[in-house]
């Protein structure tokens, strides 16, 4: 009894212990699950569109500060031009005493060099007349009271004759010299639009005997591309090119009319032109009038959104109620451009065609400009989730095109190429693995031409791909891919004014996705397996939206 005595404690202690532990592993594990289930529950407040919305409104606020802080970086620091203003001094004219001397004189076929000798000896003015300039000129002229330039002036324009006045000397001559500072780039950039039909090409596998050459002739070449390259003056496409083509037509020797010539150097930027003084002002128009159009330049803010839409609106997003909610928000007017080539897809119910929505807001605003972008994104999540594939920034010239892309670039084998060779003792074979790109993913082409109205002109030329690299082909024991390409593209042509924000939509894009999930082992029993298979196919349909906000920027 007296073990037992001792003992019994023990066991006591220890099945206690044992409940304690017991009781802590459950509130432990309780715990754990309460954890977990508030882990898992966002608040009302942080779930669905609440959150969507908290996110872009973060993404607005951090673009709009940058670009902000850009704007007023532009307007505290002043441009080199300014500045080379502040620090010229102001230039004294020349005197010249044609415009102090009044002639009175009235003759008739009389020889020019006869009435340049009285109006320069009258102002008291030493005379040189070139020799290159024909005796045998006569004119009849009758002026009153007329100021002795201005007589100078109508007289040697009738005969397309230069003069100038300098060291009290007044010098004719038949010709005139002027150097021009070109401040562009000699550049040639080409762009090439293709919309509708075929855009990619058709697969063409060409099998040939000689080397055993096969080869995928995939035409995947891009619906928008640009090409640049600089330093090609004698290309006629390029800047320089087109100016050396237009200069030669004007100072060409035409009826009656003596023939000029120029000299181009595109290194320095540098144009030396000598003409009559008739075809030197045809060229001076129209060299200031080609430097002030490429010194313009345009800024597009865009935003690039992907509505990945719901169940109720798998016909695409209502442009016409996006019209009338964009009109209730803003005191601006909500306009249609005119659209051309082709677009795929379906599209919304009251447009059949992406045709873009202008807002006439002309505003330099920063503030206002996000404004509009918010409101039109706030509007589109009627239609769905919004996401945002691209926020550029682009600055570029009249009428050089600007190009943004957003995706990847997938690699393919389009070519092999098998040579057999041989030796007295042995032959082998060479191969060689040609492979060719395509891309997938969202491209934004842009070209705008800036009128002397200050309207802008764009051709723009939104396109979403999609690839599939799975389907292959054997041919003689090698494997060639053949790429499938989705494409959702629509060029549109229309006029804005400065400050205006154009919203283009329409490019609706199907992906489906196949899943098929089974219980391992029994999913594989013969005859019953397919009860223990579900096969999920789910479809999604999105529509690409660009907005883009586009200024001028004054030379």
């Amino acid at each position: 009894m007296q073990n037992m005595r001792v003992y019994v404690p023990g066991v006591v202690s220890r099945i206690f212990s044992l409940h304690i532990v017991c009781w802590l592993l459950f509130i432990f594990i309780v715990l754990s699950i309460s954890a977990c289930n508030n882990s898992r529950q966002l608040p009302p407040e942080e779930s669905g569109y609440a959150a969507l919305n908290r996110k872009l409104s973060q993404e607005q606020a951090h673009l709009q500060q940058a670009r902000q802080q850009q704007e007023e970086l532009l307007e505290h620091y002043p441009s080199r031009e300014r500045q080379l203003e502040q620090d010229v001094a102001p230039l004294i004219p020349e005197f010249n005493p044609l415009q102090e001397s009044v002639v009175s004189i009235s003759v008739n076929n009389r020889p020019l060099h006869d009435i340049l000798f009285v109006i320069a000896r009258n102002a008291g003015l030493n005379l040189v007349v070139s020799p290159e300039i024909s005796l045998d000129n006569r004119i009849t002229i009758s002026f009153d009271q007329t100021p002795a330039d201005v007589v100078i002036d109508r007289l040697l324009d009738a005969y397309d004759l230069d003069w100038t006045v300098r060291d009290n000397v007044l010098a004719v001559r038949p010709f005139v010299e002027e150097v021009f500072h070109l401040d562009f780039l000699d550049s040639n950039t080409q762009v090439s639009v293709d919309s509708g039909g075929n855009i990619f090409g058709q697969s063409n596998i060409d099998g040939r005997s000689q080397n055993d050459r096969y080869q995928n002739s995939q035409n995947l070449t891009g619906n928008f591309s640009m090409a640049s390259s600089f330093g090609d003056g004698d290309n006629p496409n390029s800047i320089y090119g087109f100016l050396k083509t237009n200069l030669s037509e004007i100072l060409s020797e035409q009826s009656g009319e003596s023939h000029g010539h120029f000299v181009l150097d595109p290194t320095a930027g540098t144009l030396y032109v000598r003409s009559s003084p008739r075809k030197m002002r045809v060229a001076r128009q129209f060299i200031n009038q080609l430097k002030n159009k490429l010194s313009q330049q345009v800024v597009i803010d865009a935003q690039i959104l992907e509505v990945v839409l719901s169940d109720s609106f798998q016909l695409g997003v209502d442009w016409g109620y996006i019209s009338q909610e964009l009109a209730s928000n803003f005191a601006y007017s909500i306009n249609l451009g005119w659209r051309s080539g082709q677009g795929f897809g379906t599209y919304g119910l009251e447009s059949q065609d992406p045709v873009p929505i202008v807002i006439d807001s002309r505003t330099r605003n920063v503030n206002e400009v996000y404004r509009q972008f918010s409101t039109t994104i706030q509007a589109l999540e009627t239609f769905g989730q919004v996401h945002v594939v691209s926020n550029p920034h682009v600055r570029t010239r009249h009428l050089q095109p600007a190009l943004v892309t957003s995706g990847t670039t997938q690699n393919y084998i389009k070519e092999i190429t098998r040579s057999r060779r041989s030796s007295s003792d042995d032959e082998w074979v060479d191969f060689s693995v040609n492979t060719a790109t395509a891309f997938e993913g969202v491209m934004l082409g842009v070209v705008p031409f800036i009128t002397d109205r200050g309207d802008v002109d764009l051709n723009i030329f939104p396109i979403t791909s999609q690839v599939d690299l799975s389907r292959t082909t054997d041919i003689g024991g090698d494997q060639i891919t053949l790429p499938t390409v989705n494409v959702r593209n629509v060029n549109t042509n229309v006029r804005i004014n400065d400050g205006d924000t154009v919203i283009l939509g329409g490019l609706i894009q199907k992906t489906s996705m196949d899943r098929d999930r089974a219980t391992p082992g029994i999913s594989r029993t013969p005859g019953l397996g397919w009860l223990f298979k579900q096969r999920n196919d789910s479809r999604e349909l999105s529509e690409l939206v660009v907005i883009m906000h586009v200024r001028i920027l004054s030379p």
